[in-house]
């Protein structure tokens, strides 16, 4: 079971929520490395 609060993911910086479904939640990022937009 996760825990509270967005996932840690290595080389991104998660900044919101995009939206949730039965499978999956899908969250705007940052890639570290390039500080490109990622969703």
């Amino acid at each position: 079971m996760a825990g509270p609060g967005p996932p840690r993911l290595d080389g991104f910086i998660l900044t919101e929520r995009l939206g949730s479904g039965t499978y999956a939640t899908v969250y705007k990022a940052y890639a570290k490395n390039t500080m490109k937009i990622t969703e």
